[in-house]
């Protein structure tokens, strides 16, 4: 919708175009557009106020991650089926990684 309305009048047939908030009224569409960008400002501003807790967060979380990663042993004792026999289905050669 593009907010500007036409009306006939009963009487006399005449067309009067009347545009949104012509009494300082805004649409409801325009509140609600209005409601949504004070919601995002707001978390925004909140969001970059509490840019450095942020970023201090996510730097301890990737070092965790990592330190996680680097910890687990490798299994070498053929739990995961590792027979090494890849796409061959154990005709082809065996690789020396296994």
């Amino acid at each position: 919708m593009s907010g500007t309305g036409v009306k006939q009048s009963p009487v006399t047939r005449e067309t009067e175009v009347l545009e949104p908030g012509l009494n300082g009224e805004d649409t409801l569409e325009q509140q609600k557009f209005a409601a949504v960008a004070e919601r995002q400002a707001r978390i925004l501003r909140l969001l970059w106020e509490r840019r450095r807790s942020l970023l201090r967060a996510a730097a301890i979380g990737l070092l965790a991650s990592t330190l996680v990663a680097f910890l687990i042993p490798k299994s070498d004792d053929g739990r995961y089926g590792g027979e090494g026999r890849g796409r061959t289905g154990g005709r082809g050669r065996r690789f020396a990684w296994t």
